[in-house]
Formats: structure tokens, sequence, C-alpha cells
């Protein structure tokens, strides 16, 4: 994710959207994460969460989603 920040900072990328499909993740992983996702919402990029058709966002993932500007969930099939 730090990576994803980097290119859309030196790209003026107009926002970082998450794809999530996660029934969660190691505690490290998801801190990691939402430093990278506060990182890009500082420098003026937002983030989204995007939970797939029929995907899961929870545990860790659910933290991750919080941490974005906005979740956005597609319906289940």
């Amino acid at each position: 994710m730090s990576r994803v920040v980097s290119t859309a900072q030196s790209q003026n990328a107009a926002a970082i959207i998450i794809e999530m499909n996660t029934p969660g993740g190691s505690l490290s992983d998801m801190f990691s994460i939402m430093s990278s996702i506060t990182k890009a919402n500082q420098s003026g990029i937002p983030t989204y969460t995007f939970i797939t058709p029929n995907g899961l966002g929870a545990s860790a993932g659910s933290y991750i989603a919080m941490a974005t500007n906005k979740i956005l969930m597609a319906p289940a099939q």
C-alpha cells in the first residue's frame, strides 16, 4: 500500500480505490495499510474501499475500510 500511495502522489492521482474481499488479516499489516491511507489522505488523495460482489470486509478489513473516505459495496449475487 505504501508503494501505491507513492505512485499515486507522483502521478497526481485523483483517488485510490482499494478493491476488498478479505476475511481479515494480521494486526501489523492492518496498521501499516491504515498508515498509508492516512498518508494519502493528508496529501490530498482520497481513498475509497470497494467491497467486491459477495465479498468480505471483515475483521482487519473492516478497520482498513473505515480508515478510507468512503466504503462502496457491490450487491450480493
